[in-house]
């Protein structure tokens, strides 16, 4: 990630794959779990946990982590 810090110098931050950003809550639950299942808690979990999408590049951008734009956007 590339920003600018308030004397306008350039700060760069590795991004590592543990830090990788990943789709909100609501939007992973609604892709893992179906309508028409009652799921326990553990069954909640596991689908949840085994699930690994993916950000897509413009909300990643959307939320800030790729820098680029201004703070209270």
């Amino acid at each position: 990630m590339v920003s600018r810090n308030k004397q306008g110098h350039t700060r760069i931050k590795h991004i590592e794959l543990k830090d990788k950003p990943t789709s909100s809550i609501i939007d992973k639950l609604n892709r893992v779990l179906s309508e028409d299942k009652i799921y326990t808690k553990q069954e909640i979990l596991d689908s949840f946990e085994k699930s690994e999408e993916p950000l897509r590049l413009s909300e990643a951008f959307l939320r800030g982590y790729l820098g680029g734009l201004p703070k209270g956007f």
